[in-house]
C-alpha cells in the first residue's frame, strides 16, 4: 500500500499529487533524466453549484490508471459538469534525490491560473485572472515559507516511500519476431516484434535490415497494460523481404545491460525446402539409428543370459 503525506490546505477538495523523476534512457540529451512518473489526482466535479458533486481520486504510476474511488459508483450517472477545481502538487526528481524541483499549481476548467516553483521560491500568475491571486499568496510570508520547505517534507519524504518497490523493480522483455502472413519473397508483408512482460515502461525497439535501421513502414501498438502490472507491444515492420536478407529486432531495455535482439533471415521457397528436406533427412536418419542401436542392445542382453549346459569334466 502506498501512502502519500500531503500538507493540508484550504484547497485539499481537489488535490493532484504527481511524483515524478527522469530516466536516463527517455532523455540521454538532458541534464536531469527521469526515472518514474507516480500521480495521485484527486478532483471535484460541480453541477448546478454544489447541487450535484462527484469527488474521484485516482492513483496512476507512468500514466496508467490502476485503482480509482468514484463516490458515484452504484449511483446514476451526473449531469454535464459547469466546473473543476484542481490543485496540482508535483515533485520532479533529478538523479534521485540529488536535485528536486517542487511545482504547486492552480488550474480551473482545465485552465492553469497561478503556480509556485520552488526553482524561482514565490507564485507566479500565468493568466491575467491568477495575477491577483499570485499577488495576495507572495504577500503571505508563512504561506511562501511552507511552500519551499515542501521540497523536503513532501518531495523527498514521499520519494524514499516509492523507491523501494518503484524505481528498483525491473522485468526483462520477452521478444519474439515472425511474419504476419505465409508469404512469397518479394511480395509486401508484416513482420512483427513481439516484445511482452517488461517493466518498467520504458522501452526502445528498432527494426535493422542486414545491419542497417529501418525507419520508414515501423507501426506501432504503442504500450499495453498486462495482468500483473507488466507491459507488452508489437512493433511492426512493412517490407519487401528478398531471399538472404537478416531482419533483426533490437530491443533496448532498463532490465538489460545490452540489447536484447531476435533475428528473421528471409529464404526462398527452394531454399526453404531444402532445409526442411535435410531437416527430415536428419530425423530419420536418428530414428533408424534408435532402432538399431535398440535391437543390437537386445541381442546382446540375450546372448549374455545364456548358460552352458553339460556335466563338467
Amino acid at each position: 500500500m502506498v501512502c502519500l503525506r500531503v500538507p493540508r490546505g484550504s484547497w485539499m477538495a481537489a488535490l493532484k499529487v504527481m511524483l515524478m523523476a527522469l530516466s536516463p534512457p527517455l532523455a540521454q540529451a538532458r541534464d536531469t533524466p527521469w526515472h518514474f512518473l507516480v500521480q495521485r489526482k484527486s478532483e471535484c466535479h460541480f453541477s448546478n453549484g454544489t447541487e450535484r458533486v462527484r469527488y474521484l481520486e485516482r492513483y496512476i504510476y507512468n500514466g496508467q490508471e490502476d485503482v480509482r474511488f468514484d463516490s458515484d459508483v452504484g449511483a446514476p450517472p451526473p449531469g454535464s459538469s459547469h466546473f473543476l477545481h484542481q490543485l496540482i502538487q508535483e515533485c520532479h526528481f533529478s538523479n534521485g534525490t540529488e536535485r528536486v524541483q517542487y511545482l504547486y499549481r492552480f488550474f480551473y476548467n482545465g485552465q492553469e491560473d497561478v503556480r509556485f516553483d520552488s526553482n524561482v521560491g514565490e507564485f507566479s500568475a500565468v493568466t491575467e485572472l491568477g495575477r491577483p491571486i499570485a499577488e495576495h499568496w507572495n504577500s503571505q510570508e508563512g504561506l511562501l515559507e511552507e511552500k519551499r520547505g515542501y521540497v523536503v517534507t513532501l518531495c523527498r519524504h514521499n520519494y524514499v516511500e516509492f523507491e523501494r518497490f518503484l524505481v528498483h523493480r525491473q522485468t526483462e522483455p520477452t521478444v519474439t519476431l515472425y511474419p504476419a502472413k505465409t508469404q512469397r519473397l518479394q511480395h509486401h508483408n508484416l513482420l512483427v516484434c513481439s516484445v511482452n512482460g517488461f517493466y518498467p515502461g520504458h522501452i526502445e525497439v528498432h527494426w535493422l535490415r542486414n545491419g542497417q535501421e529501418e525507419e520508414a513502414g515501423v507501426v506501432s501498438t504503442g504500450l499495453i497494460r498486462r495482468n500483473g502490472g507488466t507491459f507488452q507491444t508489437l512493433v511492426m515492420l512493412e517490407t519487401v523481404p528478398r531471399s538472404g536478407e537478416v531482419y533483426t529486432c533490437q530491443v533496448r531495455h532498463p532490465s538489460s545491460t545490452s540489447p536484447v535482439t531476435v533475428e528473421w533471415r528471409a529464404q526462398s521457397g527452394s531454399a526453404q525446402s531444402k532445409v526442411l528436406s535435410g531437416a527430415g533427412g536428419f530425423v530419420l536418419g536418428l530414428l533408424f539409428l534408435g532402432a538399431g542401436l535398440l535391437i543390437y542392445f537386445r541381442a546382446q542382453k540375450g546372448h549374455s543370459g545364456l548358460q552352458p549346459t553339460g556335466n563338467a569334466l
